[in-house]
């Protein structure tokens, strides 16, 4: 999971490819630190139902949706999908992991659609990632471990409801998602 500029060129597209490439991505990563930020309570709050450490999670930002989706994904489960792609992505990927979690940042994964109309092996267009890390210190606490201690110390008791129903845990975080 390179750069796209970087997988456009190895692809052997123009230079005029490459340079769009470079500014698709950026633009993606700007949306997608929209969307987090303004999502970051809802997104702990995944964790927390989930019963998962942030840390130890990818936040997966799915672009193919409107309003794009928002899930919080074990790492390993996040990891085993990229082994099926390609040996290169999933040790980048899992080294990518590995250092965000010891420095306690979160892993984000923004999907959307391949920029120059390629399809997979079953006709359907290929999509393609950008893994995002978000350091700690810029947490509210300085800490995401520490800030999802806090939300989930301050949680009041009639929110163990949600821990517990599935249906109730999803209607309230739509409630709460900010497109």
């Amino acid at each position: 999971m390179g750069l796209l500029a970087e997988q456009i060129k190895i692809a052997g597209h123009s230079k005029k490819d490459i340079k769009k490439g470079g500014h698709i991505e950026k633009h993606l990563s700007m949306a997608g630190n929209k969307v987090f930020t303004d999502n970051m309570h809802g997104i702990m709050m995944r964790a927390i139902f989930q019963g998962c450490s942030i840390l130890d999670s990818v936040v997966v930002i799915d672009f193919l949706q409107t309003p794009p989706a928002i899930l919080v994904e074990p790492a390993a489960e996040f990891l085993s999908c990229c082994r099926g792609n390609s040996a290169n992505n999933y040790s980048h990927t899992k080294r990518v992991l590995e250092r965000n979690r010891s420095s306690g940042n979160v892993t984000a994964a923004c999907y959307y659609l391949g920029v120059h109309g390629e399809t997979d092996d079953m006709g359907n267009p290929k999509t393609a990632v950008l893994l995002k890390t978000y350091p700690g210190v810029g947490s509210p606490l300085g800490s995401w471990a520490a800030c999802q201690e806090s939300m989930e110390r301050n949680m009041p008791e009639d929110f163990s409801i949600y821990k517990e129903n599935e249906g109730l845990r999803e209607d309230f975080l739509r409630e709460s998602y900010i497109s």
